[in-house]
């Protein structure tokens, strides 16, 4: 048996499967930002030592570099440094050319870091490490710095939190949950340089018949900053 269905019911029913599910409303928002920062007094100074070759002869550069790299590390041996707390880097060679892209010779460079954690021994190794090869810089850290971050994270949270529970309650509003959360902080490793309190020093040899430099004076670390700031949007109700 056949059923015919009326037009305006077939009009009807196409329209009624055109029309898509009512869409959830957009939450109300409002973002916030919490930064929490904490000075500590450093445990650990992080020393990056570079030796620096040129010559025309690669050969030649690579061997010298050898040599300052082995003498380097006798000196760090001697010092008692753990075998964990130096980290080196590969052999960096660059080809340097000059006008029209003459060759003029072959640079090599080779960085090794040093984890120094017995901070009253700073002199010690500044006097001894500075003659040891070409380019050094230092930089205070803490052991527990992932621990501090913690702590400064949640600290900033809580300041964010505390910020649009203020502002929601002017507005006559309820504060809901937590929708997004962007960390904004980006903490380098312990091997690059991040410190304010960062040092350069490049060793030249002393003038012909001159004394080597002999840098004189009291160490005082200071305190280094931990930071994290946080991006967190909030649902109102």
């Amino acid at each position: 048996m056949l059923h015919r269905f009326a037009p305006a019911a077939l009009l009807c029913l196409a329209a009624w499967l055109a029309i898509p599910a009512g869409a959830a409303e957009t939450p109300r928002t409002i973002e916030v930002s919490g930064t929490s920062a904490m000075r500590v007094a450093p445990d650990l100074v992080v020393w990056t030592l570079t030796a620096v070759d040129t010559n025309l002869n690669l050969s030649e550069a690579k061997a010298s570099n050898d040599r300052k790299l082995e003498r380097l590390f006798e000196m760090i041996r001697q010092l008692g440094v753990e075998p964990e707390d130096i980290q080196t880097s590969r052999l960096s060679i660059r080809r340097v050319t000059g006008e029209k892209n003459k060759f003029l010779h072959y640079e090599l460079r080779r960085t090794t870091t040093v984890r120094q954690k017995d901070l009253e021994r700073f002199d010690e190794f500044f006097d001894q490490l500075v003659t040891a090869t070409d380019e050094v810089n230092f930089n205070f850290d803490h052991t527990k710095r992932t621990e501090l971050r913690w702590q400064a994270r949640l600290a900033a949270t809580e300041v964010a939190r505390k910020k649009a529970a203020e502002v929601v309650e002017a507005l006559g509003m309820n504060l809901g949950r937590p929708l997004t959360i962007r960390e904004e902080t980006q903490q380098p490793a312990w091997g690059r340089s991040f410190s304010p309190l960062a040092n350069q020093i490049v060793h030249a040899p002393p003038s012909a018949g001159g004394e080597a430099d002999q840098v004189e004076g009291t160490f005082a670390a200071g305190s280094i900053e931990i930071t994290e700031s946080l991006q967190i949007t909030f649902e109102l109700e």
